[in-house]
């Protein structure tokens, strides 16, 4: 078992992105470490594609990030949140150094949960959690990273928006999988014969 600690959670981080990519990435996502909802929705996306992850702060870019960020060596950095979590200056730093950078965002983490999976075609398993519980979102975006699946953020107080269920129907899931969320199965869409199973 290999154990990575570093000083910082964006020291960490960049452990963890070298660790997984010796020979570097095509594409790395930047989001801040300061917005737990955006990197735990990012997740699942990122092991689509074999893709690195580092966290940056929300107004600049800490010195042993951009060190491994050169060492991963890029083609392209998808900058991942609102300018409130990555503001706009790093964005402009980080195509100055002549990446070809993008972003995905929305204006709340529901909707940038949504410009996330809308990165997916379809899915065979949609993991859908709170919004307000980390600790669901970490536990179902593992098991979608495994299987190449997704998982989205809802307001578990209420009921699903329309947003979020046209999202669904558009990922035409065979399953979908929810943990501590007070919406009813009967705000789901039903594409074609979908599975739900509660976990949590």
């Amino acid at each position: 078992m290999q154990k990575y600690a570093g000083e910082s959670r964006y020291e960490t981080a960049g452990d963890l992105a070298e660790a997984s990519h010796p020979f570097g990435a095509e594409t790395v996502y930047v989001a801040s470490g300061n917005s737990i909802p955006d990197v735990l929705a990012l997740g699942p996306l990122a092991a689509v594609n074999d893709d690195a992850v580092l966290l940056v702060k929300p107004t600049g870019i800490p010195s042993s990030v951009q060190r491994r960020l050169a060492e991963l060596d890029p083609q392209r950095v998808v900058v991942v949140g609102g300018t409130s979590a990555v503001s706009p200056g790093v964005q402009r730093w980080l195509g100055d150094q002549g990446y070809d950078v993008s972003r995905i965002s929305g204006e709340t983490r529901y909707e940038t949960a949504r410009a996330l999976t809308g990165e997916f075609d379809q899915v065979s398993t949609l993991y859908l959690a709170s919004g307000q519980e980390p600790a669901d979102a970490l536990a179902g975006g593992a098991a979608a990273a495994a299987n190449n699946d997704a998982v989205l953020l809802v307001n578990g107080a209420t009921d699903l928006d329309v947003e979020t269920t046209t999202e669904i129907a558009r990922l035409s899931p065979e399953r979908i999988v929810f943990g501590r969320i007070n919406a009813h199965h009967r705000c789901l869409p039903r594409p074609g014969s979908l599975g739900h199973a509660r976990h949590g």
